[in-house]
């Protein structure tokens, strides 16, 4: 079970695959006062879609200000926390698992969990 306490000292990661669970989590993670390496709460950054190529690959970005991509398209994104910071990762998603011992949940799973990790009532 996803516990916001495990997020944000670095326990577990986060997936998502899409724009709007990207926007969303970054919200809630905002909300919880979050903030990514720059000191910027998450989910206050202006961001603008970009095309960039990437050895041979050309992919949609979501960049912020200084051109930092925060989410890929197409392509499953890995948030966790590092030292009290948002971090995102797009790859060796098994290597987090299985060598470092990372739990990964899917944003769906969040929704379901209030603040102190239990499930939430749904009535």
């Amino acid at each position: 079970m996803f516990s916001w306490n495990d997020f944000v000292f670095g326990s577990n990661f986060v997936r998502i695959s899409d724009e709007v669970e990207f926007r969303k989590f970054m919200e809630l993670c905002g909300s919880k006062g979050l903030k990514f390496l720059n000191s910027r709460l998450c989910g206050t950054e202006s961001l603008k879609c970009v095309r960039l190529e990437n050895n041979g690959r050309v992919r949609n970005y979501l960049v912020n200000e200084d051109d930092v991509k925060r989410y890929t398209f197409g392509v499953y994104n890995y948030y966790v926390v590092i030292n009290g910071t948002v971090r995102k990762k797009t790859r060796n998603s098994s290597a987090l698992e299985n060598k470092h011992g990372y739990e990964i949940f899917d944003i769906m799973s969040i929704d379901f969990i209030d603040e102190e990790g239990y499930e939430r009532e749904i009535y």
